[in-house]
């Protein structure tokens, strides 16, 4: 233990300008004794003012005990060598970091390169990120505390650095700076993405109801024709832009082109699928296609590694939302949505085709249940506390009306809390059992038990508040989610005759779409983006309720009980007293 001390060394070098989150912290941990700056002198003393222009050079000027900061530019390219050969001590480890300030705008992607025993060639890993090559600033102190022999609180954040193979070095780099344009695509193109989406439901929405506009029923039937169609292309949006990251879009020049144009491709394909498969008479078909898709897609790339979300428009962003594994605050309510569609069309197709055999519905249902939660919130897989809180009532009550279980005001009250409980399940299990491996879950359940908690729960209260202003629409959503279960629950009160003409129709549409609106507003008070998971929850959510409703019967006479029976025919004909 005293040989390793002794030959210690970490250096933590920043060949990209510091993240803002972590230009940050190391500004106010950072005192800097040299720098270099790729403008500096071979000459230089070292200074602010007057800085050495190597990274080896200021490798060699640095004392045990001292910090070398290295000032924002790129040192050198994929061809050059830093090799560093300067030691410290136990006592007086050498640090190379980024310069306090040392910021670009807009920010990158840092890399973090630690030399000593355990650590030859390779990359570095950590359990906070499951991502490989991908570590966190907060994982320095778990790390060092590690290498000291000194206990690691359990309520730290952050984890041990790990070392793991990483093959030839060129395509390692490659790799690491694959993941940097990732993030720079997602900064840059996402705003313009979302209001792309939302301005092209308008127009299937709005100028396709102007455009064939009329009560005759020529004019109603290819209304709903086109309403279908274009619903349905326009919800297999985010499945699409999930699979675009099967191709290494992020190492071909114009990145965001072949990201969106890739896309484009994914959603046409996985329209075309969900319009012309064997279910596409089916009510519940296209769009119970494209819901399907798009869960089983998010739910294997979560058990999977998440791969497929890092830098999409839906997915992860590692430099503004921090988030590594799992369904980012983004896509969770999609998927949440998603999810309940797809169990309703499962359960729908077997009452169909199976003459009424309502146990078989029932756990077709289930299954596709079991799946979306288990994805999402089991911790070696998404560890999503606002997704599993979400969606566990609004399934066991889609669940409970495939099986005309009554639904009363009571059950509802005690059901919405069987999401709460399966997360602390979750959590406890994950704390109590290493095997199932680190997340931030188990790490809560550490600290409720140990009574202290209370500091997370009010920064994740703080932050759920604080996406009420995130910009200058957002105030608007809670509005449009209130009208919207209004609507719903009341139709008559807007004259929406299509509503309970589709409920009629088929019975399952009306708890269906009173569950798709329940998860996402559960995701808004469960998780700690708040208002944004409704928000990008709904241009999916839209376009595949208006496919659903068009593909009800048209005329009163063709409506009349042609679909299975639930446990009533509107929202609030299948909840009792």
């Amino acid at each position: 233990m005293r040989a390793y001390r002794r030959t210690l060394l970490l250096l933590v070098i920043t060949v990209l300008a510091a993240c803002a989150l972590g230009a940050g912290a190391a500004s106010a941990a950072t005192t800097c004794d040299l720098y270099a700056s790729p403008s500096g002198s071979g000459s230089g003393s070292g200074s602010l003012s007057h800085p050495v222009a190597t990274v080896q050079q200021l490798d060699w000027a640095l004392s045990p005990g001292q910090t070398g900061c290295l000032l924002s530019g790129t040192y050198g390219s994929l061809s050059t060598d830093h090799v560093l050969n300067n030691s410290g001590t136990a006592a007086g480890q050498i640090t190379i970091t980024t310069a306090p300030g040392a910021t670009a705008n807009p920010p990158h992607l840092q890399v973090v390169a630690v030399s000593g025993p355990g650590y030859r060639a390779g990359l570095l890993d950590a359990a906070s990120t499951r991502q490989p090559g991908m570590v966190v600033l907060t994982d320095l102190a778990p790390t060092v505390l590690a290498w000291r022999g000194q206990t690691v609180p359990s309520d730290i954040v952050g984890s041990a650095i790990t070392r793991s193979g990483r093959g030839a070095t060129a395509p390692a780099i490659r790799s690491l700076i694959g993941q940097d344009t990732q993030a720079q695509v997602w900064t840059s193109t996402h705003t313009i993405f979302f209001w792309t989406y939302a301005l092209l439901d308008a127009f299937a929405c709005i100028g396709i109801g102007l455009a064939w506009w009329g009560a005759q029923p020529s004019r109603r039937r290819a209304r709903a024709a086109r309403w279908r169609i274009s619903g349905t292309v326009l919800a297999a949006v985010p499945a699409g832009s999930f699979l675009a990251n099967l191709v290494p879009w992020w190492q071909f020049s114009h990145p965001a082109l072949w990201l969106y144009g890739l896309t484009v491709i994914w959603t046409a394909l996985i329209g075309a699928l969900a319009l012309g498969g064997p279910w596409r008479r089916d009510p519940f078909g296209p769009p119970g296609a494209v819901a399907a898709v798009t869960v089983g897609v998010i739910g294997i790339d979560v058990i999977t590694g998440s791969r497929l979300q890092m830098g999409t428009p839906f997915g992860l962003s590692v430099l503004e939302a921090g988030r590594f594994y799992g369904i980012g605050g983004e896509a969770v309510g999609l998927y949440a949505v998603c999810g309940i569609l797809a169990a309703a069309w499962a359960g729908h197709a077997v009452l169909r085709r199976a003459g009424g055999q309502r146990g078989r519905a029932v756990l077709a249902a289930l299954a596709v249940a079991v799946f979306a939660v288990v994805a999402c919130g089991w911790p070696q897989f998404g560890g999503k506390v606002g997704g599993t809180i979400a969606m566990v009532p609004g399934f066991i009550l889609l669940i409970m009306a495939l099986a005309r279980v009554r639904i009363t005001v009571r059950r509802v009250i005690v059901i919405l809390g069987s999401g709460l409980v399966l997360f602390l399940v979750f959590a406890l299990i994950n704390y109590l059992v290493p095997a199932t491996g680190h997340s931030d879950i188990g790490v809560f359940a550490g600290n409720l038990l140990h009574g202290r908690a209370g500091g997370l729960l009010t920064r994740k209260v703080t932050s759920m508040v604080g996406s009420l202003a995130v910009n200058t629409y957002s105030p608007v959503v809670p509005v449009v989610i209130i009208l919207i279960g209004l609507t719903l629950l009341k139709p008559a009160w807007f004259r929406v005759r299509v509503l309970p003409r589709a409920y009629a129709a088929e019975p399952l549409m009306a708890i269906t779409l009173a569950m798709m609106w329940l998860v996402a507003v559960l995701g808004w008070f469960a998780d700690d983006s708040g208002i944004i998971v409704p928000a990008t929850a709904l241009p999916l959510a839209l376009p595949l309720g208006i496919a659903l409703l068009a593909g009800a019967p048209l005329s009163d006479d063709e409506a009349a009980g042609s679909g299975p029976a639930v446990t009533g025919s509107t929202v609030s004909g299948q909840i009792g007293r």
